[in-house]
């Protein structure tokens, strides 16, 4: 006998309502993305891929100046050199032999892909308040997705391959493992210390097969131009690109804008760490727990990240409604309230208010709440276990 449809929800009906909005909202924002592909971020990605594929150097200034600034009136958003490691632009090589602007829409789809698919998998390692719904809407309609998409830049695919990781280490999937730790070398000064974290926590073995495949990519770029290591650091040092951009949202930038040193900045930053790691509870972390600890961290440390690169934090936001789903009513809403206020209202405001002078900085105010949110999201996971071990062996006994 045929199942009866469910009848339509008030809360299904408005789901659907807004994923619908939220799509169409970025599917315009990529659109004209596409229009405007010679002065988006991705002009920088693509030009780089087209050179290394061409048997040129992306980081000789003048190779560079020939290809990324052809019009003088259509400046696009790139260092004087490719600023990224090789293996970047070697995996951007296959998206350079399509025309300019058919490469940024494909590359607008394969973004919006790595959005679902990380939620696919953050849905499979957290049981959230709402399930993976709340979490969803949160994503499409933030601000660092919006950014992500309108720059055309790497938050999406970082994002699934920090959701990987989580879901990898959880669920003993080494291969699922390997393939988010070696994807996350695409931009490494967001997830460095989540890749070295992820080392101490996981065997010998398996990190040896990590560093292993690491290095044959990095030998295989060496291949291709063997001085780019030396060219990165000295290009990264001589624009003092980590330190003196003021479109950054770190720790690191809002020191300069206040008129101190941005080493002040880092220095707090570092503490903000070393605050937050001493407010986790004394066990031992769970896998999904270990990486959304280092995603948050990652965030506050890192000299260099744009608002698109916020969209990451997206993995702890899934631990804050993992905890909402957890706690008794009153902690429930507080806890859903932060990930709706880090994920949504926090980075919407920063971004009203620079368009009235505002610094950019100022979205370090995502990462901080988040960072926040993380380490009571771990607690809380920690409560809800002691509890459920003592109401076990009250039962039991």
């Amino acid at each position: 006998m045929a199942s009866t449809p469910r009848p339509l929800t008030a809360s299904s009906v408005l789901f659907v309502v807004l994923v619908a909005g939220a799509v169409l909202g970025l599917g315009v924002r990529a659109a004209v993305t596409v229009r405007d592909a010679d002065i988006s971020d991705f002009r920088c990605f693509y030009e780089a891929g087209r050179l290394v594929a061409a048997g040129s150097d992306p980081y000789d200034r003048t190779v560079w100046a020939a290809a990324a600034y052809t019009d003088p009136d259509r400046v696009p958003h790139c260092a004087r050199t490719f600023i990224y490691p090789l293996w970047t632009a070697v995996a951007m090589a296959p998206l350079s032999v399509l025309p300019e602007r058919a490469a940024v829409a494909l590359w607008e789809a394969i973004l919006f892909a790595c959005s679902l698919g990380a939620m696919a998998l953050i849905s499979r390692t957290w049981a959230m308040l709402g399930g993976a719904r709340l979490l969803l809407v949160t994503l499409l309609w933030s601000q660092p997705m919006f950014s992500a998409i309108g720059n055309a830049q790497f938050g999406p695919v970082i994002l699934l391959s920090v959701a990987a990781l989580g879901y990898g280490l959880d669920r003993g999937r080494a291969r699922t493992l390997a393939a988010a730790w070696w994807l996350m070398l695409l931009k490494p000064h967001i997830t460095a210390l989540v890749m070295a974290g992820t080392l101490l926590t996981i065997s010998r073995r398996a990190a040896a097969v990590l560093l292993a495949g690491a290095l044959v990519i990095g030998v295989a770029t060496l291949l291709v131009i063997p001085t780019w290591p030396v060219d990165l650091i000295r290009e990264n040092i001589d624009q003092q690109q980590l330190l003196g951009d003021r479109g950054l949202g770190t720790l690191w930038t809002l020191s300069s804008d206040i008129g101190l040193p941005a080493a002040v900045g880092g220095a707090v930053a570092v503490l903000l760490v070393l605050a937050c790691a001493a407010m986790l509870p004394r066990r031992r972390l769970r896998p999904r727990e270990v990486v959304v600890a280092l995603v948050a961290a990652s965030l506050l440390l890192t000299p260099y990240a744009r608002p698109h690169d916020l969209v990451v934090l997206a993995v702890c936001w899934a631990a804050g409604l993992a905890a909402a789903k957890q706690a008794q009513v009153g902690t429930r809403a507080t806890l859903a309230t932060l990930v709706i206020a880090a994920g949504l209202i926090i980075p919407w405001i920063v971004t009203v208010l620079s368009l009235f002078g505002a610094p950019l900085s100022l979205y370090v105010t995502v990462s901080l709440v988040t960072a926040a949110l993380t380490v009571v999201a771990i607690r809380a996971e920690g409560l809800a276990g002691d509890g459920a071990r003592v109401r076990s062996a009250v039962e039991s006994g």
